[in-house]
């Protein structure tokens, strides 16, 4: 399962507001912010590494 960033619904006058809150979003997720409320214990030696291309992938946008 993936997804592409053009797919996202940015805004035009937005776009960059949009972009930090995913950021911070992306940034939550790699500290373990809501993993409590799974069900399972993500492995953050897989996870992470893609977090953090994925927020590359951002800021290179």
């Amino acid at each position: 399962m993936g997804f592409y960033l053009n797919e996202i619904p940015w805004s035009i006058k937005g776009f960059e507001e949009e972009k930090q809150f995913l950021s911070s979003v992306i940034k939550g997720a790699m500290s373990g912010l809501g993993w409590q409320t799974l069900d399972y214990q993500p492995n953050e030696s897989t996870i992470n590494p893609l977090l953090e291309k994925l927020d590359d992938m951002l800021k290179a946008v």
